[in-house]
């Protein structure tokens, strides 16, 4: 029977360093060819990113898999696949989870600093504008072709192009590292959320990122995760679409102002923690089978 273990031909200390290094080097990249672009519009936009997702996170994890490890799909874990009923349990989750994260945004969003940390606040606040209004340029659009392209691009791309990188490659290699995959999935979650650069949406980035790490650790399948980050980028980008044609007044991650309030947000949380009990043992009587039927 062959070892399904990722068989590391460098540490993890070493794989970590080759990780970021590839990192730094594409992200140079795609930075001069953003400043070969000029002033930016739409279509030079969604160059830029599929050029990022693409260079900043895809190939630095599957070039680190290649070189680190013998097996190197086992090691990002895109050689299993999740049965229909986790997908149905962590799609529910993402939609039940809508009015807890919602309002954990709007407690995220009225954080204030002290005093003496007001020229800080200030830069964040401006930084968080900015990448709103980046965000907003791309998904802005009421054409059915514009969102199919924000789909393909915010939704499909960067959510397999981020998973890869911080589930597959970064959790991955954190795991043995910490002696521990709960610290692995935590610290990859706070990085996952700090390189966003957005202070006010930092604690519900940084939950969704833990939630993407426990469905890799609970199922041992990227696509889980692929999934639930793909489908929560397509609840934006959807209901963007539908507010730009006229049908919606607001987005669905604008919904808590001010319309979600404590208890629906304790409902949802409390639905949420219900429905990943359920994915879990899923998950477990999942791997349970699999390891019987790969001893007989």
């Amino acid at each position: 029977m062959v070892d399904m273990k990722p068989q590391m031909r460098l540490t993890m200390g070493k794989s970590v360093m080759l990780l970021v290094c590839a990192l730094v080097l594409c992200m140079v990249m795609v930075s001069v060819i953003g400043q070969m672009m000029g002033t930016m519009n739409v279509p030079k936009l969604r160059i830029l990113i599929v050029l990022q997702d693409i260079f900043m996170f895809i190939i630095p994890a599957i070039v680190t898999a290649v070189i680190a490890s013998r097996y190197p799909a086992r090691l990002l874990e895109v050689d299993a696949f999740p049965n229909w009923k986790m997908i149905l349990l962590t799609v529910l989750t993402v939609l039940a989870a809508i009015p807890a994260v919602d309002y954990i945004v709007k407690l995220n969003e009225a954080m204030s600093f002290p005093a003496w940390m007001a020229d800080v606040e200030q830069a964040m606040r401006k930084m968080e504008e900015e990448a709103n209004a980046t965000t907003q340029m791309l998904i802005n659009g009421s054409s059915v072709g514009s969102l199919i392209m924000s789909l393909l691009i915010v939704a499909i791309l960067t959510g397999f192009s981020e998973e890869i990188f911080f589930r597959g490659a970064l959790q991955r290699l954190l795991t043995p590292a910490s002696g521990t995959p709960h610290l692995a999935i935590w610290v990859t979650a706070f990085i996952f959320s700090a390189v966003h650069f957005q202070f006010y949406g930092f604690v519900p980035r940084m939950l969704l990122g833990a939630f993407f790490g426990y469905l890799l650790y609970w199922s041992g399948s990227l696509w889980l995760p692929v999934i639930a980050h793909a489908l929560n980028n397509s609840l934006v980008v959807l209901s963007t679409w539908l507010v730009n044609a006229g049908y919606m007044e607001n987005r669905i991650d604008q919904l808590g102002s001010p319309s979600t309030t404590w208890d629906v947000a304790l409902g949802s949380a409390v639905l949420v923690g219900g429905l990943i009990v359920l994915l879990k043992r899923e998950a477990s009587a999942n791997q349970k089978l699999k390891s019987i039927t790969n001893e007989i």
